[in-house]
């Protein structure tokens, strides 16, 4: 038995082979999912690994729903609580016998082939048995050539995977070969879909299941999507349970991590690349890596504001900033030059953004005191300046020639502020998350 992966021209099948090397059937594949999904629920102080209660509730909510009703059903559901697990889940224990996964970006396209093509964590957490023979997960990258060609390549499959605006170039006979030949139609992050590719895509399957994913209500426009809401957990239910504190958590690894190493390394890879007349004197860069992590880190705020549909409360603020930072960056770039400007899009982001984003999100949606978020703001910034100036004074000492320097310095960035992060936080429920939940994952993707 073993992974492999069929290539056929940009598009590929990740599929799983028996014990002869052959590739398994998909309609042996679905046989075998009968009666294999274990509906175990996590409990964090019991250290019981398992389904969250928002995933079980859309699970649940979904199989309800198609027991009474054929229309399309929409499933709400947060940043970080788990859609793929519960789309996975659902077409397992559904016995689906083909689904079209619709995506809106490449990204995402693959990452859903990979978890697909693995079932995700389900099987290591035990949720779906080990007996259940993995699926033949098609990718499709580019337009197949031909009818047959593309007949063929759903004929091997059990989960078909593209983004919308690929699939908005098929013409109509390729959208009636997908709809004929798959039972269920399902669209993930359903708000980044533009509506005149979702109108056109969901004509072709309204006689399918059609079952949309999304941590909003609100497309992007502004409208409300379609379909019956038949799960919706709520944004501050999500709070409560921790999933905000945990995002944010990985967002602060992530800028924190890369603002460290571009201070260290910047300079080094500009006179590597180019020349050292190049290089920015030390304050830009510092002033830059700033703006770079304010913006960085307000990226958790806005996926959950997003979730909440808050666009209206905030409708002012991007005028407001622009604003201040056009007024300030005159007067400061008039008095200090180049770096006067950059330090007026650090004060406009501070005096405007840090600030009014969080308390939109927390007043209106979380409906809890602000004073917890911005502790944690502070101590996740003061913990990357203090990593910063102890890795910044190791990088100094390494004098070879510039190639050697890059190198060396990214390494040592690398594994000094991960080593940090992992050692002052290690205790926590950020930390233990990000660690069973992605990497985990990323080490058993790496050790394939």
């Amino acid at each position: 038995m073993g992974s492999i992966k069929e290539r056929y021209g940009k598009n590929y099948i990740l599929c799983d082979t028996d014990g002869k090397g052959k590739i398994r059937n998909p309609l042996q594949i679905v046989k075998s999912w009968e009666n294999k999904v274990n509906y175990i629920t996590e409990d964090v102080a019991k250290e019981q690994v398992g389904l969250r209660k928002a995933q079980l509730g859309a699970i649940f909510a979904i199989r309800a729903h198609w027991t009474t009703s054929a229309l399309p059903a929409t499933v709400v559901m947060p940043t970080g609580t788990g859609k793929t697990e519960t789309m996975i889940t659902t077409i397992i224990a559904e016995q689906c016998k083909k689904v079209f996964i619709l995506v809106p970006s490449n990204l995402l396209r693959t990452q859903t082939v990979i978890n697909c093509s693995n079932l995700g964590i389900l099987k290591d957490i035990g949720v779906i048995d080990s007996k259940a023979k993995l699926p033949n997960v098609l990718c499709l990258c580019s337009c197949p050539a031909t009818e047959s060609d593309l007949e063929r390549l759903i004929d091997k499959s059990n989960i078909i995977v593209t983004t919308a605006s690929l699939a908005g170039r098929f013409s109509d006979t390729y959208m009636e070969i997908l709809s004929n030949k798959c039972d269920t139609f399902i669209v993930d992050e359903a708000h980044h879909i533009k509506a005149n590719n979702w109108e056109k895509i969901k004509a072709c399957f309204i006689t399918k299941r059609i079952l949309q994913f999304t941590a909003t209500p609100f497309r992007n426009d502004g409208k409300r999507i379609d379909g019956e809401i038949i799960y919706n957990f709520p944004l501050s239910q999500a709070q409560e349970q921790g999933y905000f504190k945990k995002i944010n958590f990985l967002t602060f690894w992530i800028y924190s991590f890369s603002s460290i190493t571009l201070i260290c390394v910047i300079n080094t890879f500009i006179e590597w690349w180019a020349s050292k007349e190049y290089i920015f004197p030390m304050s830009i860069v510092c002033i830059l890596i700033l703006n770079f992590y304010i913006n960085g880190m307000r990226k958790s705020i806005i996926m959950f504001r997003e979730a909440a549909g808050l666009f209206y409360k905030d409708r002012w603020k991007s005028i407001i900033e622009a604003l201040v930072n056009l007024f300030i960056s005159i007067i400061l770039g008039i008095k200090f030059g180049t770096i006067g400007v950059f330090i007026g899009t650090t004060i406009s982001a501070v005096t405007v953004s840090l600030w009014l984003e969080p308390l939109i999100l927390y007043k209106y949606s979380f409906k809890k005191n602000l004073s917890n978020y911005f502790k944690t703001y502070l101590k996740y910034f003061s913990f990357t300046v203090i990593v910063a100036l102890c890795v910044s004074k190791i990088c100094n000492y390494i004098k070879f020639n510039l190639a050697v320097n890059l190198i060396i310095k990214l390494l040592i960035c690398t594994i000094v502020v991960n080593l940090f992060i992992i050692v002052c936080f290690r205790k926590t429920e950020e930390y233990k998350y990000v660690k069973e939940k992605i990497l985990k994952n990323i080490i058993k993707r790496v050790g394939k």
